[in-house]
């Protein structure tokens, strides 16, 4: 099950890095566009999602597994926030306005809604672990 958890991590993280680079605004060397800045801190936030993507894959521990969760979370809330609060993108009806914004909103939420999931599967996968460990009749 982590696996799968993982690999929709990492798709969503290579998805924010194509997002990013393909919808920004052309390069223009009179004026610099705030989408371009936007642009490449959202690539600096997936290359820890596609780490934390990694993790999520091969972790055997529900400790690590929690951790990498919440770092997860963390990363999905930073990517809604670069284009909308922290950097923005351009005002005018632009692709980066009416493509980057929207997509990259959607992608924060799909990864935040799918490390939430990993957390609340690594609390319910020790729950049932701890009931049974104990024998029956002796709760």
């Amino acid at each position: 099950m982590n696996r799968i958890w993982g690999a929709i991590t990492l798709i969503l993280a290579l998805a924010v890095v194509l997002v990013s680079i393909f919808t920004r605004c052309p390069y223009s060397p009179t004026m610099t566009m705030i989408c371009r800045y936007t642009a490449q801190a959202e690539i600096a936030v997936s290359i820890p999602l596609i780490l934390i993507g990694v993790g999520i894959s091969f972790s055997r521990s529900k400790d690590s597994l929690r951790l990498l969760a919440l770092a997860g979370i963390a990363s999905g809330i930073s990517v809604i926030l670069l284009p909308t609060v922290l950097i923005g993108v351009d005002e005018s009806p632009m692709v980066c306005a009416t493509v980057m914004r929207p997509s990259l909103i959607i992608l924060g939420s799909l990864l935040i809604a799918g490390n939430l999931g990993v957390l609340f599967y690594s609390f319910k996968s020790t729950r049932s672990a701890a009931n049974e460990s104990v024998p029956p009749g002796n709760t």
